[in-house]
């Protein structure tokens, strides 16, 4: 094993994947392991497993593996020395940067943070000089204390203060404008202008609460009335959820998210105490969005504004959402347009009292599609009648999929066997086109054995020294195997099951992955002694059966040769071979 930083060895002490991971992913105790819905693929069924015993994590779906350094080191996109000082910041560990170089990509982040740390500083700071920013917050209803806990600040109407301030601060033009914050004026490759000019400013954090970008809302009436930061090396809207890094241990806590599209909603929630709440900024729900929350909680909300606009985007995240196995509910609007709206204008619990009236998705896609039509005329509850039919066809649990027949039938004043003969009907068109999952090919007898002798050897120094003593690297056929065995045979003797995280440091790859899916598989043995030799022995009868076609294609070669000495000498050894091997049997 290679030796090892001294921060790096504490931070293996200290630091609890499941703890570090739950930060992710939202883990339930199953057995001796942790569960949870994997972070690096989409899964309806939990297969991500992690083990606090051997400090190793593995999805089962996807293969992916490895120890808390390349949880981060995924999860995070990042470096080793990155993910080192990330947990050492996580676990107040003193760590020297100057040990490690971040890479230049990480190096641009870094300077991302700071740029956009300074600006929501100066915005902050010209905030109080603005009759027309603190006219527009004092309308808004929002108090010093939030706007001092959102950071919110006003970016003044001149062309460029925002870009002299910073180039004060020593920041270059070029690293101000990667960060979002200013344009190059056309046909001038030396002047600037600032994006923000006369706009509220609302920083945008990302979910460790640093500033990431700006969310920038209109004061004057000019177009668009939210203007975003644009993607930046820090910044994706695709992937940043508004609010997040408040609001995370509080969704954990209550097993629930409510997703509304605004700022102002999530401040106006937030503030008002309803605190398991993210925003959508805005823009559409994404992929990225979806998996991000599913790390919290799989019981999302959708609470998106009550204009056509926002039927839309409710619609197409169910859609989404129901991709990665998530069947949200839906929280009408009424009394506002939006929650921020409603909260000012009816007071919290109002709103408090919508989510706990929220509609089933499937529900409030019945409901949405019988009302596009016009029912009271045969044509309309016709149509009505097939759109509803065909939502409810995808539906494969019977009871609930009865229950909302019934509920259709009354909505439309129609027979019930009409529906279930249309349901049917869309039923059976949907299966015919549908794929069959082929099942995964089983292990061999071979493979297992080899699984089994790694497992043994890595959490037991017995097993060890007899696989040692009987075991050579050759005597694998799995590449993969071969690759661990030579890193687990150097194990040091008299350490315990924690010693497969550090076993994981000294692999690459594919071998990291296939080590920890070995790790973290259940076998089970009324005899782990017997269960130990079969293996060894299962390896070198493959060994012997090998050893013996290699001598049967060398007699035929001999033979051709008609070199009968050393036919003489083959046909012994392999008789031997086979001596051998069948008193293993």
């Amino acid at each position: 094993m290679k030796e090892q930083n001294p921060v790096i060895e504490e931070i293996r002490q200290k630091a609890d994947i499941v703890s570090i991971v739950s930060d992710y992913v939202a883990l339930k105790k199953r057995g001796r392991n942790y569960l949870g819905l994997c972070p690096f693929h989409s899964e309806k069924t939990a297969s991500f497993t992690v083990s606090q015993e051997k400090q190793l994590f593995h999805c089962f779906g996807c293969g992916e593996g490895g120890n808390v350094f390349s949880f981060i080191m995924k999860m995070e996109n990042i470096g080793f020395w990155e993910s080192v000082k990330i947990l050492a910041d996580k676990l107040s560990i003193p760590f020297d940067s100057s040990s490690y170089q971040p890479g230049e990509d990480m190096q641009q982040k870094n300077l991302a943070l700071e740029i956009n740390s300074s600006a929501a500083d100066f915005f902050s700071s010209q905030l109080p000089g603005s009759s027309v920013a603190t006219e527009y917050i004092k309308k808004r209803g929002l108090g010093e204390k939030v706007v001092s806990f959102f950071k919110i600040g006003y970016s003044p109407e001149s062309w460029d203060k925002l870009y002299k301030h910073l180039v004060s601060k020593g920041f270059m033009p070029k690293d101000i404008e990667k960060a979002g914050l200013i344009v190059q004026k056309a046909g001038d490759t030396v002047s600037y202008y600032d994006r923000f000019r006369n706009r509220l400013m609302i920083p945008i954090f990302d979910i460790k609460g640093r500033v990431v970008g700006f969310g920038a809302r209109s004061l004057d009436g000019s177009e668009p009335k939210y203007l975003n930061s644009p993607d930046s090396p820090v910044y994706s809207k695709g992937n940043i959820l508004y609010g997040l890094n408040f609001s995370k241990e509080e969704i954990k806590t209550k097993d629930s998210v409510l997703i509304v599209e605004g700022y102002m909603d999530f401040i106006s929630c937030f503030s008002s105490g309803i605190k398991n709440v993210v925003a959508s900024s805005g823009t559409a729900l994404t992929m990225n969005h979806a998996k991000t929350l599913q790390r919290f909680t799989s019981n999302l909300m959708l609470v998106f504004d009550s204009d056509a606009a926002g039927s839309l985007a409710t619609e197409r995240s169910i859609e989404l959402l129901k991709e990665l196995g998530i069947y949200p509910k839906i929280v009408p609007v009424i009394g506002g347009k939006d929650p921020d709206e409603l909260i000012r204008k009816e007071g919290p619990q109002k709103f408090l009292d919508l989510v706990k009236e929220a509609v089933p998705w499937l529900k409030y896609k019945l409901e949405a599609a019988i009302s596009r039509h016009n029912t009271k005329e045969a044509e309309g509850k016709s149509k009505a009648l097939r759109q509803s039919a065909a939502i409810l066809s995808t539906e494969k649990d019977q009871i609930i999929r009865r229950e909302y027949a019934k509920f259709i039938a009354q909505k439309l004043g129609v027979d019930l066997d009409a529906i279930e003969s249309e349901i049917r009907r869309r039923s059976y068109y949907s299966r015919s086109a549908g794929k069959i999952d082929q099942p995964k090919k089983p292990l061999s007898k071979d493979k297992i054995a080899e699984k089994v002798l790694i497992k043994f050897a890595a959490e037991d120094e017995n097993a060890l020294r007899l696989i040692r003593s009987q075991v050579e690297t050759g005597d694998f056929s799995d590449e993969q195997c071969k690759t661990i065995f030579d890193v687990v045979a150097l194990k040091s003797e008299g350490s315990g099951p924690s010693e497969a995280a550090k076993i994981v440091e000294s692999l690459d790859g594919e071998a990291k992955k296939a080590f920890s899916e070995i790790m973290l598989m259940e076998f089970e043995f009324d005899d782990k002694d017997k269960a130990l030799n079969d293996c060894i022995n299962v390896l070198r009868l493959g060994k012997m059966k090998k050893r013996l076609a290699d001598l049967r294609r060398e007699i035929s070669e001999a033979e051709t040769k008609n070199d009968y000495p050393r036919i003489t000498a083959l046909q012994e050894e392999y008789k031997r071979c086979h001596s051998e091997m069948r008193s293993m049997q």
